[in-house]
């Protein structure tokens, strides 16, 4: 999966700011039950609703939906999410 910093500077990129606590709500399932917690929250309805719940920005939605499908891009293309860890730790990238 993406790291939090990957997830943050798609969203400001694409929607002009981080998103941090958007993010953060998303991935706290990820404690318990660990990696499953994508089979729970990372479709469009349950994104939606914690994005809802974590912010009432406007955009918060679109980050958190952002957020689910970054997870799924990068769970079935192993060399997307390795260029985006090597970019991260590189310093290329800033969120």
């Amino acid at each position: 999966m993406p790291s939090l910093k990957i997830h943050k500077l798609i969203s400001k990129v694409l929607l002009g700011r981080p998103y941090s606590k958007v993010h953060k709500t998303m991935d706290k399932p990820a404690k318990h039950p660990g990696a499953k917690h994508r089979a729970l929250y990372n479709d469009p309805i349950s994104a939606s609703l914690l994005a809802a719940l974590s912010s009432k920005d406007g955009l918060a939605i679109p980050a958190a939906i952002l957020d689910a499908l970054a997870n799924e891009a990068c769970s079935r293309n192993k060399a997307l999410r390795k260029l985006l860890e090597t970019l991260k730790l590189a310093g290329k990238l800033q969120a």
